[in-house]
């Protein structure tokens, strides 16, 4: 995968294939990425793959940094977040370009200890079904559970 993307040259292509990619590969509906913006305040929609990805694009969707929702936790506290069923998850923002999502993944890019990043991925399964089981979630909680550990 990372040879296909490293020779393109525009940002934004680069970023739109990833998610691209991505959705593809692991068969997620919807995979977005969200840049926080210089300030630090919002998280804002920057490329995607999936059936939302126009609306939010036109609608310039962002998120405060630190709000209640999976993509604003993420940003703000620099860590992994799964969430195998967002019925039962209180930071789930419901939004109306995704209705079908049943469990949502979102990983944070970050440089030391400031999250530039966030990738999003949400399927239309519970992730306790045989195909949001997949093996691209293992590293993820791999480091979160490194970043949850106390330092010493």
């Amino acid at each position: 995968m990372a040879q296909s993307i490293t020779t393109i040259p525009n940002l934004d292509d680069m970023l739109n294939k990833t998610v691209e990619l991505l959705a593809q590969q692991f068969g997620y509906y919807q995979a977005s990425i969200f840049m926080v913006d210089r300030g630090g305040k919002y998280a804002e929609f920057k490329a995607g793959y999936g059936p939302a990805t126009i609306g939010l694009k036109e609608r310039k969707y962002r998120l405060e940094v630190g709000s209640a929702s999976i993509i604003g936790w993420v940003a703000a506290k620099n860590q992994v977040r799964i969430t195998s069923d967002v019925l039962e998850d209180p930071l789930h923002l419901k939004n109306e370009f995704l209705p079908e999502t049943r469990s949502e993944a979102s990983v944070p890019i970050s440089l030391g200890d400031w999250c530039w990043e966030s990738w999003t991925f949400k399927a239309r399964l519970r992730a306790n079904s045989a195909r949001t089981q997949s093996s691209c979630c293992k590293p993820w909680r791999a480091r979160s559970r490194r970043q949850s550990r106390p330092a010493g």
